[in-house]
Order: C-alpha cells, then sequence, then structure tokens
C-alpha cells in the first residue's frame, strides 16, 4: 500500500517556483505597486553593486550579464550565455 500526500491550494492561487537567480539578489519584504496600488513584483537588491531594481527574473539576469560591474566573471558569463542559447532557439 502507498501513502501518497495530497495538497490543495486555494482555487485560484498562482503558484510559482523562485528563479535561482534570486541566489545573487536579496528579496525586499516590500513589493512595487502599479499605478492602481496593485502589488506588483518584490524589489531586488544585487548583492554584489546593491543596484536595486524590479524583481523580474528577466531583468535581474540581463543586470548581472550586462551592468554589474562587480558580479563574479563566471556568473556573468552564466547569464550572458542564457540569453545566447535562448536567442538560437
Amino acid at each position: 500500500m502507498c501513502n501518497i500526500e495530497v495538497q490543495f491550494e486555494p482555487f485560484g492561487a498562482l503558484t510559482r517556483t523562485q528563479d535561482s537567480v534570486w541566489n545573487y539578489f536579496e528579496k525586499s519584504s516590500e513589493r512595487k505597486k502599479d499605478s492602481s496600488g496593485t502589488q506588483q513584483h518584490y524589489i531586488a537588491t544585487c548583492n554584489y553593486c546593491k543596484t536595486t531594481l524590479s524583481g523580474q527574473p528577466k531583468r535581474m539576469k540581463d543586470h548581472l550579464s550586462k551592468h554589474c560591474s562587480n558580479v563574479p566573471l563566471e556568473i556573468k558569463e552564466q547569464y550572458s550565455n542564457l540569453k545566447k542559447i535562448n536567442k538560437e532557439e
């Protein structure tokens, strides 16, 4: 006999996994809000240069690959290579 645990999310709840790019950023408890006051993405602070930006993984990866001068080369190349692979597909 097999025991299976099932968890149900409330109807309409969104569940997302956290992108690994967050390993290089600090997530603020504060979230950006749009003009109507609706909560948007978390505010992300780069661990290497302390730049703050919207916590959108695409923008965070772009920051590491192009804009952060303090990020280690291997991390910069990791996110630069991801962009090249995505363009080829």
